[in-house]
């Protein structure tokens, strides 16, 4: 058996399960669009990319993350965004395997744009980056669908950690974050998904 045939066979079987994931979305059935979508995680071959689209009003703040996320081999910056809006078009357009979101931007805030991108686009994920650590604003994360929260002020090894994490199914989220919160999360994961709970990471202060 030819190895790339193979491999090509694999990641056409992975896409389509993708393409389901996200029709199923669209109608509502977040259960099965989750469960199509674990079967296209199986699917797609291991070394597939992790890609992301930075969403965040600072064009500086943007700047930063690019430039980390450029120095690691597995990681992809697909596009940025200033606004929701934005990110909600690019992410529909790009379909990135994750959004680095942060919560407070303008016409459209990082809460919203993450609902309206998991329901059109269930296959991606959402990682939180914001200056606040209030818990009303990571509930809000949580209850949209966030599957981790990060504190702006970390490192750049964490940021890197957390979205290879995030793109594995697993939940994230910074040490100062209140862990009932963390558990808040899981279950909701656990709820939409129906299937096995997300492993919960947690990183150190630098």
């Amino acid at each position: 058996n030819d190895p790339d045939a193979l491999a090509l066979q694999k990641e056409a079987v992975g896409k389509k399960h993708l393409r389901q994931a996200e029709a199923l979305g669209k109608q509502g059935n977040y259960i099965g669009a989750d469960k199509e979508l674990e079967l296209a995680l199986q699917s797609l071959p291991d070394n597939e990319e992790a890609k992301q689209l930075l969403a965040d009003d600072n064009r500086v703040v943007r700047r930063q993350f690019r430039k980390i996320l450029e120095l690691e081999d597995d990681l992809e910056v697909v596009g940025e965004a200033k606004d929701g809006h934005e990110a909600v078009a690019l992410a529909k357009n790009l379909r990135p395997t994750l959004v680095l979101m942060d919560v407070t931007m303008p016409l459209l805030n990082g809460l919203q744009a993450t609902c309206q991108i998991l329901k059109a686009i269930p296959a991606s994920k959402v990682l939180m980056l914001s200056a606040h650590s209030d818990e009303a604003y990571i509930v809000e994360a949580v209850n949209s669908g966030a599957m981790g929260y990060l504190i702006k002020q970390t490192s750049a090894d964490n940021v890197c950690t957390a979205i290879r994490e995030v793109h594995k199914g697993n939940t994230f989220f910074s040490p100062s974050i209140p862990k009932h919160l963390h558990k808040q999360n899981r279950k909701k994961q656990r709820d939409r998904a129906g299937l096995q709970k997300p492993r919960m990471v947690f990183f150190q202060s630098s």
